[in-house]
């Protein structure tokens, strides 16, 4: 179970945004990026999102070559990895803030995951990690609904109605 979160982000100057803004496998390559970096498992780096660094448009975006991308991530630990949820928190902030000030070793874990995830076309520049670290204790609650899942549902129930309706209809039209 999930004890703590730890929240931070990173901007990475790239030589094609478009390749990055909105994949999956991005978003999987940098994580793995990260928790390489932070030394925790892979599962526990969860890449919430990688954007264009300043608000585009969906076509500025595809056209978009170069540029900068952010990177805003979580890193979950749960109360199995250790018996000391604060010390392994205060260990993964001191290891952002001292990524903040060498970000060499990121950069090339980065680089070199966007080619194992094979994005194709990507060269890494710059990268820039924050030093700006948020720490949320997490409460256990429901697990959310699947919206797919009750979409369907209320598909196939106003199914079943407008049959239902055209039968009756259709009933009613012979008569």
């Amino acid at each position: 179970m999930v004890k703590k979160q730890v929240k931070s982000s990173m901007t990475l100057k790239v030589s094609n945004t478009a390749a990055l803004v909105g994949s999956e496998d991005a978003k999987i390559a940098v994580g793995r990026a990260i928790s390489k970096k932070l030394q925790v498992d892979e599962e526990n780096v969860i890449v919430n999102s990688i954007t264009a660094a300043r608000r585009l448009a969906a076509a500025e975006v595809r056209r978009l070559a170069a540029g900068d991308v952010n990177v805003d991530y979580t890193v979950l630990i749960d109360e199995d990895s250790s018996t000391d949820v604060e010390a392994d928190s205060a260990s993964i902030v001191s290891k952002i803030e001292a990524m903040s000030q060498d970000t060499s070793d990121i950069k090339t874990l980065v680089a070199v995951a966007l080619v194992e995830e094979d994005i194709q076309g990507v060269t890494v520049d710059e990268l820039t990690a924050s030093a700006t670290v948020t720490v949320e204790e997490v409460t256990t609650s429901p697990p959310p609904v699947n919206p797919s899942a009750s979409s369907a549902h209320s598909f196939g129930l106003a199914t079943a109605v407008l049959f239902a309706v055209a039968a009756a209809f259709s009933h009613v039209a012979r008569q």
